[in-house]
C-alpha cells in the first residue's frame, strides 16, 4: 500500500491523519497536535487523566459535601420540618458528579501517549478499544510516519497490561 493512498484512521475518538494527531468528539474536535511537535509516541495502559490530581480533590469534596446533606435529610427524618424535592436532586448531582470524578481519577484504560517539546499529552479511547482495530491504528500510524511504540500493547489482554 502506497503512503500517497493513505488519509488516516479515526478510531474511538483518537484521529491519525499526515498532518497530525487529534482527539476528537463526534465533529469537535478537542485536542490537536501537528506531526512535526511530536517527539515520541506510546500506546499505554494506565490512567488517562491530565489533571488526576485536580480530580482527587474535587471528586472527594463533592462526596463529602453529599454526606453532609445525607446527615441532613437523617435529622429531617428524626426531627421533621420541611424539605423540598431541590433538597433530592442536589443530593443525587453530589453523588453522581462526586462519584464519577473519582472512579475516573482511579480508572484505568488503554490511550496513546504523545510526547512533545512541552508535555506529555493523553489521547484516551472513548470505549475498550477492539485489539484488532488497535492493530490496525498501530499500522496505519506506522505508514504515515508515526512510530508508536507499542510494547505496553498485548492483543490477547486489551484492557490490562502484559505481565
Amino acid at each position: 500500500m502506497d503512503i500517497s493512498s493513505i488519509e488516516g484512521i479515526r478510531y474511538a475518538g483518537v484521529q491519525i491523519t499526515r498532518e497530525g494527531l487529534a482527539k476528537v468528539y463526534g465533529a469537535r474536535t478537542e485536542l490537536s497536535i501537528t506531526k512535526n511537535e511530536i517527539r515520541a509516541m506510546r500506546l499505554v495502559y494506565g490512567v488517562p487523566g491530565e489533571r488526576r490530581w485536580l480530580q482527587l480533590i474535587v471528586g472527594p469534596f463533592l462526596l463529602g459535601l453529599a454526606a453532609l446533606q445525607i446527615v441532613n435529610l437523617i435529622l429531617w427524618l428524626i426531627r421533621g420540618g420541611t424539605r423540598s424535592v431541590a433538597d433530592i436532586l442536589v443530593l443525587v448531582f453530589l453523588i453522581g458528579i462526586g462519584g464519577w470524578v473519582t472512579w475516573d481519577a482511579f480508572r484505568k484504560q488503554w490511550y496513546v501517549a504523545v510526547e512533545t517539546q512541552d508535555k506529555t499529552h493523553k489521547l484516551a479511547f472513548d470505549e475498550k478499544p477492539n485489539p484488532e482495530m488497535l492493530k490496525r491504528l498501530i499500522q496505519i500510524g506506522a505508514r504515515l510516519g508515526y512510530p508508536i511504540d507499542a510494547t505496553q500493547f498485548n492483543a490477547a489482554k486489551v484492557g490490562q497490561p502484559e505481565s
